[in-house]
């Protein structure tokens, strides 16, 4: 009987345990699309194409866009860190990277060659070349800048900082594993971000690589010591807080202009937003959710050339503007999804490679 006692607690528990899994990565995946389409919000922004202005229209885009959606890539960036860093041992690194190649690497060098093709090509097409702004030499060159350094693939400056900060890993996890050096390591990266103390004597990437690395040691930092409190049994208490240090953060930085706290503030609503969607139960999310890698690959210049083209058409007010910038985003998560359907049944490989593995 103490034998079947023991098998029965021990298949409850291991049970208990896989169901918290499962309910983790369906939030993943859940928190993840939010913030993907929180980001092609962003670059679906058209005020400078639609200048005919309509204040209600305008006022609410640039609130959504600057003071919501902003929060997007500070989330990526703790998610990736949590993640990687979550369960890491040193014998998982090498591992980890080689993941990394095919989920970030390879597939940053393959978007970033479709699009100098696209832009070359499509700037010798007459009237369709007016879509885009600028002249798209050929050469060795061009090449380089524009496969190795996204000149024509701009959203992808968040792939290459995570590249980075993925190959700096053995570096990141040397350092963040010891828990008292790790947890002062991010905060000195906090203060020396909140003060601006290093603005005028370091590069300006530089400087930007710095202040997106809080974020991601944020992440790695929890995913290493304090990967209990991702999902913590009282769901509702981090909302409560992380809302209450939200706005408390958001008065600082934008009714007081003190610009420090917009790090205190992105931090928090980043969190917000993954305890929010962590408290709700949420269904279990659709395969075509996992398209973020090649949304967030497509979104730009889709949005660019639904904005473009639509404003040729229908002229500039903003009430066309406010239409077509809802409009966006189910546009593209729509046309991600019959381009997974159509590649996942011709070209199941390129699929895999081009997005990611996802």
């Amino acid at each position: 009987v103490f034998f079947m006692t023991f098998c029965a607690l021990s298949s409850a528990k291991g049970m208990d345990i896989k169901m918290k899994e499962e309910k983790f990565k369906n939030n993943v995946l859940w928190y993840n699309f939010t913030l993907c389409i929180l980001v092609v919000c962003i670059h679906a922004q058209n005020m400078h194409i639609f200048i005919e202005p309509v204040a209600w229209i305008n006022h609410a885009i640039w609130f959504l866009v600057e003071r919501i959606a902003c929060l997007a890539v500070p989330g990526f960036f703790m998610c990736s860190g949590y993640l990687f860093y979550r369960n890491l041992t040193w014998k998982k690194v090498t591992e980890k990277l080689k993941q990394r190649v095919f989920s970030l690497v390879i597939p940053f060098l393959i978007w970033n060659f479709l699009y100098y093709i696209l832009h070359f090509v499509a700037r010798r097409i007459p009237y369709f070349g007016q879509l885009f702004d600028t002249a798209v030499p050929f050469s060795l060159q061009e090449f380089i800048n524009a496969v190795f350094c996204y000149k024509y693939n701009p959203v992808f400056w968040f792939m290459l900082y995570l590249i980075l900060f993925s190959f700096m890993s053995p570096i990141i996890y040397g350092v963040l594993r010891q828990k008292w050096v790790g947890l002062f390591v991010v905060i000195l990266v906090l203060v020396i971000n909140f003060s601006g103390v290093l603005v005028s004597y370091i590069p300006v990437k530089t400087g930007d690589i710095l202040g997106w690395s809080f974020y991601y040691l944020t992440g790695g930092y929890i995913g290493i010591h304090w990967t209990e409190i991702i999902m913590p049994k009282k769901k509702y208490l981090p909302v409560v807080i992380l809302g209450i240090g939200m706005c408390f953060s958001f008065v600082l930085s934008f009714v007081y202009g003190e610009n420090g706290w917009i790090y205190i503030y992105k931090m928090c609503g980043a969190a917000f937003l993954w305890y929010f969607i962590s408290a709700i139960e949420l269904a279990q999310a659709p395969g075509w959710m996992k398209n973020t890698f090649v949304i967030y690959a497509v979104h730009q210049i889709m949005a660019l050339f639904i904005n473009k083209l639509t404003n040729l058409l229908f002229g500039n007010s903003m009430y066309v503007g406010g239409i077509i910038f809802l409009f966006i985003p189910v546009v593209v998560v729509v046309f991600c999804y019959f381009m997974e359907l159509f590649m996942k049944t011709y070209f199941p490989t390129v699929w895999k490679i081009i997005s990611g593995r996802r």
